[in-house]
């Protein structure tokens, strides 16, 4: 089925282990969750990611804090970059960019052309404040983004709402580990509000557009980067394995809102993925 509106949660930082080509960026060992789920056993706790299947992406390093469920909402996995950079602008670039003939653009260009409606709220950005033909909202606040984004809501009749969350970011950058999580918990309940809300057809998408392991003193770590879509058309996920770019995020974007072209245009489309 095609989704009205697509909800992008960007918890930017958070990473679900190192990269398979880890060494070549300074990252071996990254980790950010689990060495989150090691230093804070006793207090970190997700319910609305774990019930979404968070903890089913570390089936192979299953997270104390954030368990495997047997009936995930969500469909989950994890993804692993191609940029050949870990700079965050330029994972922002292979999730949401893509090649026309002339020129390389934005999904954001596609689907303003089409009378989309794009809203993106974060704190400053550069890649994200050159789309200038977005709706830009501005904010330094976790819970003031996720106010943001239940406004919109009630705005927009289609097209996406993205939401960077800015606070997660900061503490990982700010190497404070106690922030982080605290801040993870608060976003959380947040996500939980937001799925209370969705209308059945909505699709969210979680995920993380860079990873920064506090652990490591790095401006950014190598690590593969977590996905996972909830609808309430779907009672119960799976698992969408292993992701061989970010930008399968814009492809799904894409064959949600656009017609292709060819059938091999968006084969790589998560949205084939939930009727599987």
């Amino acid at each position: 089925m095609n989704f009205r509106r697509i909800i992008i949660i960007d918890l930017a930082s958070l990473g679900m282990g190192e990269a398979s080509d880890a060494n070549r960026y300074d990252s071996i060992g990254a980790d950010t969750i689990g060495h989150l789920d090691e230093q804070f056993a006793d207090r970190l706790r997700l319910p609305a990611l774990e019930s979404l299947g968070f903890g089913n992406i570390r089936w192979d390093h299953e997270l104390t804090t954030i368990p495997m469920v047997e009936h995930p909402k969500g469909f989950y996995g994890k993804m692993h970059a191609q940029v050949k950079t870990s700079h965050a602008s330029s994972t922002l670039r292979e999730m949401f960019d893509y090649s026309e003939p002339l020129r390389v653009v934005s999904i954001f260009n596609n689907l303003a052309r089409q009378g989309f409606s794009n809203v993106l709220i974060s704190r400053f950005v550069n890649y994200l404040e050159s789309q200038d033909v977005c709706k830009q909202v501005q904010c330094a606040s976790d819970d003031v983004s996720f106010v943001e984004v239940l406004y919109n809501l009630k705005k927009v009749e289609e097209g996406i709402i993205y939401n960077q969350v800015p606070e997660l970011a900061i503490a990982a950058r700010q190497n404070n580990a106690s922030a982080y999580a605290s801040r993870l918990m608060v976003v959380d309940k947040q996500i939980q509000l937001l799925m209370d809300t969705m209308l059945d057809t909505d699709l969210l998408m979680v995920t993380a557009s860079f990873a920064k392991d506090i652990a490591i003193d790095k401006p950014t770590t190598r690590e593969y980067l977590p996905i996972i879509l909830y609808t309430k058309h779907y009672q119960e996920g799976h698992s969408l394995g292993i992701r061989r770019t970010l930008g399968d995020v814009a492809t799904t974007i894409m064959d949600n809102f656009t017609s292709p072209m060819s059938k091999s245009d968006f084969k790589h489309s998560l949205l084939h993925e939930l009727d599987r």
